[in-house]
């Protein structure tokens, strides 16, 4: 009856084998199977740059690229940036879009005003855990209430790299009140007096595991009444 075989029926059928879905896959997108990125250059095909994500099966984020601007593997992860007609620059990380230049504003302002906002008294001291792009930095530094910012991103690549390509975001480096250490963002939290911080954010890449050791010190080292804003995963689509 021209029917399927069982082995076929398996194959469509086990959402764990996608060989046929990439049989159908546009040549733009990188043959990666979900649930893994491609890095660098290897996830620019035929000028489009595409993203997969575990979160989001059976679908892509592709962005066609002008240029590639920057690339280079540093300690801990593959950095890319390149250059966009709809949006401007992009900084990927390990094959996974951090931010645009189009549209870093709508993600920096929620994670770092909703709580600073939050808070009965204006806030004084906050930390940043990761957030080398700088964007959250930038928008901490409008609270004129602040008097010190302590940054701990673990790779220094990411906020030299921000500062060439996107110095609108990383114009906050520069400022006085900022303390930035290249360390581990988990073990300068754990060696933190408790109640140093009326705010801490943790603008890090999308979290995969468990933080508990983070999520435990970062209540203590808030002074009280403090607050705490944590990114847990992105959108699939850009603003």
């Amino acid at each position: 009856m021209g029917g399927k075989s069982s082995k076929e029926e398996d194959s469509l059928c086990d959402a764990c084998d996608t060989s046929p879905v990439w049989d159908v896959m546009p040549s733009c997108t990188p043959k990666v199977q979900p649930g893994t990125a491609a890095e660098g250059l290897d996830a620019v095909n035929k000028g489009w740059f595409s993203e997969l994500s575990v979160m989001w099966p059976g679908q892509a984020l592709s962005i066609k690229v002008e240029e590639v601007l920057f690339h280079d593997k540093s300690e801990f992860q593959d950095v890319m940036v390149f250059s966009s007609q709809a949006y401007g620059n992009v900084l990927v990380l390990d094959g996974v879009i951090q931010c645009t230049e189009r549209d870093e504003f709508a993600y920096q302002e929620m994670i770092t005003h909703l709580p600073l906002c939050a808070l009965s008294e204006p806030p004084k001291t906050v930390l940043v855990v990761g957030g080398g792009d700088g964007g959250v930095l930038r928008e901490i530094l409008r609270h004129k209430s602040v008097t010190r910012v302590d940054m701990a991103e673990i790779d220094a690549m990411v906020p030299e790299v921000s500062k060439k390509f996107f110095p609108q975001m990383a114009i906050g480096f520069e400022d006085e009140r900022v303390n930035l250490k290249i360390c581990d963002g988990i073990k300068f939290v754990e060696d933190a007096a408790e109640g140093t911080y009326d705010a801490i954010i943790v603008d890090s890449s999308d979290p995969v595991g468990p933080a508990e050791v983070l999520f435990q010190k970062v209540r203590t080292e808030l002074d009280r009444p403090g607050v705490a804003c944590v990114s847990r995963t992105s959108p699939e689509w850009l603003a």
